[in-house]
């Protein structure tokens, strides 16, 4: 087995007979083919796995492939294309799923080095129990059990000259449909269980034959008819491929243009930092005066396209001064424009396309955002990431899973993003209780866990914050605002605190967090840099809300009624505010008639105009109503505008006005902010009072009286994410996470290089319990992908070389035959599951390279 990475695809080369299993999934059903053709999984959310086996046996003038003959597998997106090289042919295999059919495409391709005669001979065995167990687990209903008893005596077989229809027990279904005759070939009394397609091709020719395949139940949300999909296959593809295309296009985009942040840059006691120059294609350097802020302006209307790149920095468009380079260099929250160091010492020019892991990274970034995009399900009101493809049974998203997996989304499927936080909202208890996750019929799974309310918090706020959907927080659930649950949650957590203000998880055997198989009670530092985190969002929430009260004011003293404003990003502005000739509000930009015209020149119809942090743009800035260039519109494909091109913020402005009638209102908000900022910085002082260890020089795991695990954490990496401690402190952690918990560097471990450890040294006995009980396995010792990202994005903010933390589990675990992101792993125990959502983490980095995600602020 060879693996090789091209064009961003993962591409394993070997025997027919080796197994190169490649999981797939979109909005109702998730898949894996077994890189011979056939399927080694098919589940439809909430429903069941269809199938025990899957097999397709291919011959050529009578002779069966055995599993000899060469074959290459490409692998990305939906899609797994397998080229085999026999004596009388070549054989093609393209297996793929849409992103909105319950359905698995194949398309055989056989080109024929003589006269031949290729058959391919489907065998399949169906998983009753499945079926039988999920239905009462998951999907009970008296009238099913009806349904299912009555669904004996009907008719189950259905045969035409090109399709069989299986009616199996109730309302499951399994249907085959082909472009060419299918031949039934053994039954039984409920299905046919095997059939043959059969074609003649002349030496030199070509020969292309259409399968599809599709399990589910009559008559509900995963009903798909074979039969007229089969009619558009070749449409279908077409889908399959775009949707890929649009993966490969910004993986070259993300990964084409990397940021090296040198330690040099970081400013002294401060979080913002340096920026390094950008070195893109043709080597042109720029300058504050021409940058160009893919990542931080390309999304500031309240949406963040893939491809679409705005290039004005923070208060100037496309004139910019010299001069204001050092007034504005070195902001919290600005833009790339306006905080890049022309010091030659503090930037270091950095040419991704000449790295040696270039078309590994390409291969990462597709590969993890498929993974997060294939994790996002619907079905019905529950649109929602679950936490990867063994988790649907039943479906359920979670709290923590969820934040990881929405922020490589924020960037390029902000309405996902949004659609998550409301699927949540259902799953909140009356008085702010979190579970661990939330069921596709909103009931909780697993209650009141320490770090869900902190991550439903801060996914509110970074959504707001990176996406400028503000409107959001008025958006009601169960006659609740979005903002009212934030209250609630942040309220529970705080019963749970004592007088140092810091989260207390009573219980001998507390176990409610992400580390669910260790027994972390007393100040956990995971949870209390969590807590501080949604106490400093509640924060600038509140500042938002007040800002944004006094702007309302002053615009109906200058503008009068602002019924036709937009609000966008900290301004409220509309047609009429840009034809005057007098300065918008902490604009910095003057606009009359004139510059209009030329306006609407530059930017299509400026009558949707929109005033973005000193940049005027129309709706055309963001292409045609839906229309990506990285992606068309609609489910098949990437879009940040699907969902958030109307003014989400409405609502949002209307409240606005009538807050502003009340000047109780903007003083409590105002209260609230400084209230929750003052309760972050004694949660922040105590944090650092009590679980830096000044000897270890790192945060301890946990700490309960006078029991300490002093062992070093990988989830303490959330003290520099969130700038929770002094640099030196927070680099004192760094260096030594990279020393002790990256293997290439701890000689004390005797399992090689394979990845970080999640812990090290490992935990007492008495503290671990199920699968983390084994030393190199799970929460003790296991490879988390998501976690190694998120510390490999810390490595980037604090100007230290974060390839090995980034890529290590990717490149490691491929050349493993893993060829989606894994749960968790190690060479010593058994893996996790593959194609898990929060693992998706490492194309968050690329997608936000100057480390200012964090930072990036609602009150801004």
């Amino acid at each position: 087995m060879e693996i090789e990475y091209k064009n961003s695809a993962i591409c394993f080369a070997g025997r027919l007979y080796e197994e190169a299993a490649y999981d797939a999934g979109n909005l109702v059903l998730n898949a894996q083919f077994d890189g011979g053709g056939g399927i080694a999984r098919y589940a439809v959310i909430n429903k069941f796995e269809a199938f025990d086996f899957f097999h397709i046996l291919f011959s050529l003038n009578g002779r069966a492939l055995d599993g000899s003959e060469k074959k290459t597998v490409e692998m990305i997106g939906g899609k797994a294309v397998i080229r085999i090289s026999a004596a009388a042919a070549d054989v093609e295999i393209r297996q793929f799923i849409t992103r909105g059919d319950n359905a698995v495409f194949f398309r055989f391709k056989v080109s024929a080095k003589e006269d031949i005669d290729f058959r391919a001979a489907v065998n399949f065995g169906v998983d009753y129990k499945s079926y039988i167990q999920e239905f009462f687990l998951s999907r009970f209903k008296p009238g099913g059990v009806v349904k299912a008893a009555f669904g004996v005596f009907k008719k189950h077989i259905a045969i035409s000259d090109s399709a069989i229809k299986n009616d199996l027990l109730g309302d499951f279904y399994i249907d085959f449909a082909a472009d060419n005759p299918l031949e039934p070939m053994e039954r039984n009394a409920f299905y046919v269980n095997q059939f043959k397609t059969a074609a003649a091709v002349k030496k030199g020719e070509e020969k292309t034959i259409g399968l599809v395949v599709s399990a589910g139940e009559r008559r509900d949300f995963s009903e798909a008819f074979a039969e007229e999909l089969i009619g558009v296959i070749g449409e279908k593809e077409r889908e399959a491929d775009e949707y890929i295309e649009s993966l490969k296009k910004n993986a070259e985009k993300y990964v084409g243009r990397d940021i090296v942040v040198s330690e040099a840059a970081v400013k002294n006691g401060e979080k913002d930092i340096g920026i390094a120059k950008l070195t893109p294609k043709n080597e042109k350097k720029y300058t504050e005066k021409d940058v160009e802020n893919t990542e931080k302006n390309s999304g500031k209307s309240g949406v963040e396209t893939l491809g679409t790149e705005i290039q004005n920095s923070e208060k100037d468009i496309e004139n910019s001064d010299e001069s204001d380079t050092e007034k504005n260099s070195g902001k919290s929250g600005g833009t790339l424009g306006t905080e890049i160091q022309n010091s030659e010492k503090d930037v270091e020019n950095y040419d991704e396309k000449n790295s040696e892991n270039y078309e590994l990274k390409k291969a990462l970034y597709a590969s993890c955002l498929n993974c997060a995009l294939s994790n996002y399900k619907e079905k019905g009101k529950f649109k929602a990431l679950l936490a990867g493809i063994v988790y649907q049974f039943p479906a359920r998203t979670y709290f923590r899973d969820g934040y990881w997996t929405a922020l490589p989304l924020a960037a390029v499927r902000p309405d996902i993003v949004r659609n998550q936080i409301l699927t949540l909202a259902r799953g909140i208890g009356k008085k702010g209780e979190c579970p661990s996750a939330v069921k596709s019929t909103f009931k909780n799974y697993w209650g009141n866990h320490y770090d869900s309310p902190s991550f439903f918090v801060m996914l509110v706020r970074d959504y707001i914050a990176n996406a400028g959907d503000i409107g959001i927080l008025f958006e009601k659930i169960r006659g609740k605002t979005i903002l009212e649950y934030a209250e609630s949650v942040i309220r529970r957590l705080e019963a749970e605190t004592d007088e140092t203000g810091l989260l207390v998880k009573s219980g001998k055997y507390n176990r409610r967090d992400w580390c669910d198989n260790v027994f972390r009670t007393g100040y956990a530092t995971y949870d209390e840099a969590l807590y501080a985190r949604a106490l400093f969002c509640m924060s600038d929430i509140f500042s938002a809300l007040c800002r944004d009260i006094k702007r309302l004011g002053e615009l109906k003293k200058t503008n009068g009624n602002a019924a036709d404003g937009v609000y966008e990003r900290g301004a409220i502005s509309g047609i009429e505010r840009l034809k005057t000739s007098e300065s918008v509000p902490d604009g910095g930009i003057v606009c009359g008639e004139k510059d209009i015209g030329e306006l609407k020149k530059a930017n299509g119809n400026a009558a949707n105009g929109v005033y973005e942090r000193g940049a005027i743009s129309g709706i055309e800035r963001l292409k045609t109503n839906g229309s990506m260039p990285d992606g068309a519109s609609g489910r098949g494909t990437i879009s940040g505008i699907d969902g958030l091109k109307e003014n989400k913020n409405a609502e949002y402005l209307n409240r606005l006005r009538v807050f502003s009638l009340s000047k109780n209102e903007e003083e409590d908000f105002g209260q609230k902010s400084a209230e929750y900022q003052n309760k972050y910085e004694i949660v922040k002082k105590a944090i650092n009072d009590i679980l830096f260890d000044e000897k270890k020089g790192y945060f301890v795991n946990y700490k309960d009286g006078e029991t300490v695990e002093d062992n070093l954490s990988i989830d303490t990496v959330l003290i520099a994410l969130f700038g929770l401690s002094t640099r030196e402190r927070i680099l004192s952690m760094l260096k030594n996470m990279e020393k002790i918990l990256e293997t290439k560097n701890n000689s004390e471990q005797v399992l090689g290089d394979f990845g970080v450890l999640s812990v090290y040294p490992f935990y007492k006995a008495e503290a671990v319990v199920q699968k983390s009980s084994l030393p190199y396995y799970y929460h003790n010792g296991g490879d988390w992908p998501y976690l190694s990202a998120a510390y490999a994005y810390a490595k980037l903010i604090f100007g230290m070389d974060y390839d090995y933390p980034l890529t290590r589990w990717f490149d490691y675990n491929a050349k493993k035959g893993n060829f989606t992101p894994v749960e968790f792993f190690s060479p010593a125990r058994k893996r996790g599951s593959l194609m898990q959502g929060w693992s998706a983490m490492g194309a968050f980095l690329f997608n936000h390279k100057d480390g200012k995600f964090f930072e990036n602020r609602v009150d801004k």
